[in-house]
């Protein structure tokens, strides 16, 4: 929630990100997950596709278990953390732990892609 850098990259959209610090930056409001369900009302997501471009992990790892079990199915890409956020947590095995331990259970893992269903 707040002001974020978003780095855009010149030669594709493709490449703007919240963390690789390339590109031009330029600020962006940003909502979390829980703003976004209660500003829209929702209260049952069949399936939740996020290609966020690395801020996946802080949007899941602080989303509430109340938003997290309303979710049937998650659908992320992910990427790996960058020397420059250092975060061990920032990685597709870290992420499909977390998905496990909040009543997920992982139906696809390929490449930088992850299905996941809720099983609670």
């Amino acid at each position: 929630r707040g002001t974020l850098q978003l780095y855009t990259d010149p030669q594709t959209s493709r490449g703007h990100s919240l963390i690789a610090r390339k590109g031009t930056p330029v600020s962006v409001e940003a909502a979390t997950l829980s703003d976004v369900f209660t500003k829209l009302a929702i209260h049952e997501c069949d399936i939740l596709k996020m290609d966020i471009e690395g801020a996946e992990y802080e949007v899941l790892y602080t989303c509430p278990d109340k938003v997290l079990t309303s979710i049937r199915y998650i659908l992320v890409e992910y990427h790996a953390a960058s020397a420059e956020t250092n975060k061990d947590t920032h990685n597709g095995e870290w992420l499909k732990t977390f998905l496990v331990s909040k009543g997920f259970r992982i139906l696809r893992d390929k490449g930088s892609v992850i299905l996941a269903e809720n099983i609670r």
